[in-house]
């Protein structure tokens, strides 16, 4: 998959990436709800899926989340000494299920 702006266009190599399943227990972990069956929007493209079906990559600091249609970030956690480090910042939203909301 290619990622490009005005400036620039990178090659995503996404042999690595693994389904969101991967990346639901951090998430939960985080988050302190079942995270697969939170519904994601993203900020990029306007996709709507499940954290289940996006990609997930477990290689380096932390655990990222990509969207599945464009491969833009959509969420990331990481654990360190200092505390569980949250970014959402390219998703437009996060919807958690009924039940984890109450």
């Amino acid at each position: 998959m290619t990622i490009s702006d005005d400036d620039t266009a990178v090659v995503l190599d996404q042999s690595e990436a693994l389904d969101g399943s991967a990346a639901a227990g951090a998430f939960s972990a985080a988050l302190g709800v079942d995270a697969a069956t939170i519904e994601i929007v993203c900020a990029g493209c306007g996709y709507q899926a499940p954290l289940a079906e996006e990609r997930a990559y477990l290689e380096g600091p932390g655990t990222t989340l990509r969207c599945r249609r464009c491969a833009t970030v959509i969420g990331r956690v990481a654990t360190t000494p200092a505390g569980t480090w949250l970014s959402l910042s390219g998703s437009r939203s996060w919807r958690l299920p009924p039940s984890a909301a109450t």
